[in-house]
């Protein structure tokens, strides 16, 4: 089985533990870009193809499923990689600073210039304590650090290597610039890091360095440069750890095309600014400030005062770094205010608001010290390194670029898409895919803010198993804890692993106080299995069960509940459900659904929603369906569990053992003709009553014709009905069949011209539509009605040649249909901003087929069917139908009525307002709403009644209060199970801490059923 299709297929269905990703990673193995030179390996391929899939966790109580949406995260090493990645990359080159220092011909000494003039090493000492002159450097629109431009400090630059090579021959005193003094600071103002939508130009493959290169070539156009003063570069190349020690010869001939490294680079194109909330621009590092310590920049560009975008039912970050992930190709810069000192042959250090920047990666340091015999490299004074979707800062940081180990001492982290953050003593990076932290915490609240935080003594994350562990974790809300556990684990990545899920808790007056604590089992890659313990204080222990299994061409979910012994039912009860959808081919798919309830009040005693609880009859069937290009063919097997056994046996549905059909629509027929073909047959089975097969056909032919504004469709057809019957009413015949003819002729026209709706151009059209209809009467009282009903009278249903649902019965019809539809359509979009349409049925003939004897229609119209939806502008939409009979009453009587109005908008304000009406059966009411007060209040409520049964249906009341960071709900709901005059009441509440989860009972599906308009996805 192929990896991808069981990650695309389940994995919108996978489940995680309680706790995820507390700390985002960083990438775990060293990669090879291929744009050094060589493909990733396997693991590399492996995580780059597991990167491009997502998986939804799914939680389920006994009755509902609280749902998570999850994205994998690969662990790395951490900040050891990510400057791994800023030294091992393609040939680089630096700024221009105002103080240059090169590796003498020695190869263990630096030979300086001040100013492009040579200075002695007595100069170069002291010229490290004055200040250098200000050169100015461009700017870039991407971050709040780039958007003032003014001229800061000169840096001296060294470009970082990849492998030994000796530096460029320094520049002659006769041809260099006379020296001059430093200047007077100016204010320092931010410089913006070299923005990555810019990609590195072509490097040569390998030349000497001693050569001074040609004039002709420009160098990268990703690397800052500054133009002020010519700039004095090197640049390396290979794989190996960089040699900046090595002397160079002075006399190689220079090669013929080289790039002039000493002429002045150009600046990199501007990068996109950001979405609000965060203002650095994806893929562009955030620059450092001088004068500023690098730590003290983490929250840069991160608007706190903003939520940011929330993840539905996420529970985990939609971060990634994973080593796909992280571009180790391109340019690297090094900048640093001071100059270069050497304290060794063998290592190099850079100090004064150093940066290194890399693609979308910078690291900002007070110092940064590099060794070429160990591979050490230590960052000191406090440092920042920073991604655009990571930035993690401490006070120190060592590294080893042989082992990839590292360790960090005071950490900070802020994952800025979902506002994260949190703190640990100590970070270490052991390099062989394992990293571990000392008291370490995570929250989504603003720095000043901790109304929630978790926090574990110690952490231990292992990409080679995929999961991390955490000791002495605690969850504490508003200061109190909330939730202790001394060790537990949870996954890091694409990889599922068992656990225990969200807990749900609360109470109702069917079940008392109930509490759920759903504990999921990884079995293998495409099958999994949950198990639900729920305790009821009023009914008992009860076990649920979800098993979903995934194979090349079909997937799937079993579920059981079982209750052993209901305390206030006094027997076993339970519910179990299958449901499975195979696609055999590319044109054939299979469903089974299968559903069991041990008695009709299972649902309305052990919880459901008020479709649930008013449930009577359970489907189980199986199918199976076969598209062709003009035609298909279905096939079913259907069987209904009665649970009310109060329900009477003939009003019980048949099973249908089986159901075949076929039907045909190919409009390249002789002459312009569409063939139509309609074949059925079905053995209907109801015990106690008359059963039998029955065999229907319906073959037509039509000729539509017309052009842009109009047409016509005349029809020709015939129905043919047959039955083999067993248990037939006695008199009757056990082989009924009827047979009929049809003719029908369909046209319109369409007229348009232009409008203005709401201030906004518009299209109006008018389309009136003609119809006809004419189809013999023939007897059909001898048949039975297996599953044959009138159709609702809705507009749509004026145009049908049948005005039964099924063939049992074929309706005479001598009639004609009027109507009229009105469309506003938006120039601008091509969206329907409103829709009306009326029509009426005028008969010729009484109809004299109905459903059983003595319900002949005389009525020379039928009712008026009408129809409006809407757009009213600002947000509100409205919808209403209306079904009139003129000839009920003195002045007629509405049979059918719907009005609805409805408002949403971008802040989360949803209101409905709903009537309905149907002849004599319904009348009913629903107003609901979801209505933010401010931004850390909303209300909540539904009033659902039936008027005529003077009856509450359901009833919501409830608040909402929190903040970006976390949000606590509190639900009442009252409703009824639709069959009497009791009603269950449930408390509900909810705590949702951002970027972790949920804790407590599933009100989004609650409010999604009850609150139409309401979207779990829409909140912000």
């Amino acid at each position: 089985m192929r990896p991808d299709r069981v990650d695309r297929a389940l994995g919108p269905q996978l489940k995680k533990t309680l706790f995820y990703a507390i700390l985002p990673p960083f990438d775990a193995q060293p990669q090879r870009h291929p744009a050094a030179g060589g493909p990733p390996d396997a693991d590399t391929e492996r995580m780059q193809e597991q990167s491009q899939n997502a998986t939804i966790s799914d939680a389920p109580g006994s009755q509902t499923s609280q749902r998570h949406n999850r994205t994998g995260v690969a662990l790395p090493h951490g900040v050891a990689l990510t400057m791994l990645g800023l030294l091992a990359a393609q040939p680089v080159h630096a700024d221009a600073p105002v103080w240059d220092c090169r590796m003498g011909p020695d190869g263990r000494s630096w030979q300086c210039l001040k100013q492009g003039a040579p200075v002695d090493e007595a100069s170069t000492a002291a010229a490290q304590d004055v200040e250098p002159a200000m050169a100015e450097l461009p700017q870039r629109p991407g971050g709040p650090l780039a958007e003032t431009a003014a001229t800061v400090p000169a840096a001296a630059a060294v470009a970082v290597p990849q492998a030994a090579a000796t530096p460029a021959a320094a520049t002659s005193p006769a041809s260099s610039p006379a020296p001059v003094e430093p200047a007077a600071p100016a204010a320092p103002a931010p410089r913006a890091a070299p923005a990555t939508t810019a990609a590195p130009a072509a490097l040569p493959e390998a030349f000497s360095a001693a050569t001074p290169p040609s004039s002709t070539t420009a160098a990268p156009s990703a690397v800052v440069t500054t133009p002020a003063s010519p700039p004095a570069s090197q640049a390396f190349h290979a794989q190996q750890m960089p040699d900046v020690t090595q002397a160079a010869p002075t006399q190689a001939p220079a090669p013929a095309g080289m790039p002039d490294l000493t002429a002045p680079l150009p600046a990199a194109k501007p990068a996109p600014t950001s979405a609000a909330g965060v203002v650095a621009t994806p893929g562009e590092a955030v620059g450092s400030v001088p004068g500023v310590a690098p730590r003290a920049s983490i929250d840069d560009g991160i608007d706190w005062g903003t939520c940011p975008v929330r993840q539905g039912s996420s529970t985990t970050p939609k971060i990634s770094t994973r080593s796909s992930d992280i571009d180790t190709g391109g340019p690297v810069e090094v900048t640093a205010d001071n100059v270069v000192a050497q304290l060794d042959p063998q290592q190099a250090v850079f100090s004064g608001n150093v940066v290194l920047v890399q693609n979308a990666t910078a690291l900002q340091a007070d110092e940064i010290s590099l060794n070429r015999d160990s591979g050490e490299v230590m960052a000191r004074g406090g440092f920042l390194l920073t991604r655009p979707e990571i930035r993690f800062a401490g006070d120190s940081a060592d590294y080893q670029i042989n082992t990839h180990e590292a360790r960090v001492d005071n950490a900070s982290y802020r994952i800025p898409e979902i506002h994260a953050r949190g703190d640990a003593e100590r970070a270490a990076f052991l390099g062989n895919g394992i990293s571990q932290f000392d008291n370490i915490t995570y929250t989504t609240c603003a720095p000043d803010d901790t109304s929630w935080q978790l926090r574990a003594e110690g952490l231990e994350l292992d990409q080679n198993e995929g999961f991390g562990t955490a000791s002495n974790a605690t969850l504490r809300f508003k200061g109190v804890p909330v939730l202790y556990a001394p060790t537990f684990t949870f996954p890091i990545d694409d990889r599922r692993r068992s656990g225990v899920l969200v807990p749900s808790v609360g109470y109702s007056n069917n079940t008392g106080a109930d509490v759920s604590v759903p504990y999921y089992f990884n079995l293998a890659e495409n099958y999994d299995l949950t198990l639900t313990p729920r305790v009821m204080s009023k009914r008992g222990l009860m076990l649920g069960s979800e098993f979903r299994f995934l194979t090349e061409s079909s997937d799937g979910t079993f579920a059981a509940d079982v209750l052993p012994h209901d305390s206030e039912y006094g027997d076993t009860r339970g519910s179990a459900s299958l449901y499975s959808i195979t696609q055999f081919n590319a044109r054939t798919q299979g469903r089974l659904r299968l559903n069991y309830a041990s008695d009709s009040d299972y649902f309305s005693d052990l919880g459901g929603s008020l479709a649930a609880t008013s449930a009577t009859h359970l489907e189980r069937a199986g199918e199976i369906v076969y598209h062709a290009d003009t035609w298909q063919l279905f096939g079913r097997a259907q069987y209904y569990q009665t649970i009310d056994d109060d329900i009477l046996t003939q009003d019980r549905p048949y099973a249908r053992l089986p159901q075949l059909r076929a039907q045909l629509e190919h409009p390249d027929g002789l002459a312009g003709t569409t063939y139509h073909f309609d074949a059925e047959y079905v053995n209907f089975y109801r015990s106690d009553s008359v059963r039998g097969h029955r065999i229907s056909l319906a073959p037509a032919i039509s000729l539509p014709f017309g052009n842009t504004w109009w047409y016509a469709e005349p029809k020709i057809g015939a129905f043919y009905t047959t039955y083999k019957l067993t248990d037939q009413v006695a008199g009757l015949t056990d082989t009924p069949s009827h047979s009929t003819g049809m003719l029908s002729f369909d046209s319109g026209l369409y007229y348009d011209r232009a409008m203005s709706y709401f201030g906004n151009a518009a299209t109006q059209t008018l389309e009136p539509r003609l119809y006809y209809l004419y189809v013999p009467s023939s007897e059909q009282n001898d048949q039975p009605l297996f599953d044959t009903a009138m159709f609702d009278f809705t507009f749509d249903n004026l145009f049908r040649e049948n005005r039964f649902n099924g063939p049992d019965r074929i309706g005479d019809a001598n009639q004609v249909t009027l109507a009229m539809t009105t469309r506003v359509l938006d120039d601008a979009r091509g969206t329907e901003l409103l829709r009306a349409s009326i029509g009426q049925i005028y008969y010729f003939e009484d109809r004299k087929v109905t459903l059983r004897p003595g319900q002949e229609a005389d009525d020379s119209s039928s009712a008026l069917v009408g129809e409006v939806a809407a757009a009213l502008g600002g947000n509100w939409r409205s919808r209403a139908g209306l079904q009139w009979d003129p000839h009920d009453g003195n002045n007629g009587t509405i049979d059918q009525a719907l009005a609805q109005i409805t408002y949403s908008d971008e802040r989360r304000h949803v209101l409905n307002a709903a009537y309905r009406l149907r002849d004599g059966e319904i009348n009913q009411t629903d107003l609901a709403f979801f209505w933010p007060v401010n931004a850390g209040f909303s209300v909540i409520g539904r009033h659902y009644y039936s008027l005529r049964d003077d009856r509450l249906l359901e009833a919501l009341a409830g608040v909402e209060y929190g903040k970006c960071c976390w949000r606590v709900r509190a639900l009442v709901r009252k409703y009824t199970d639709g069959t009497g005059d009791d009603h269950n009441l449930a408390f509900l509440l909810q705590l949702e801490l951002s970027g972790l989860g949920r804790l407590g009972n599933d009100i989004d599906s609650t409010l999604e059923r009850g609150v139409y308009g309401y979207r779990i996805d829409d909140e912000n």
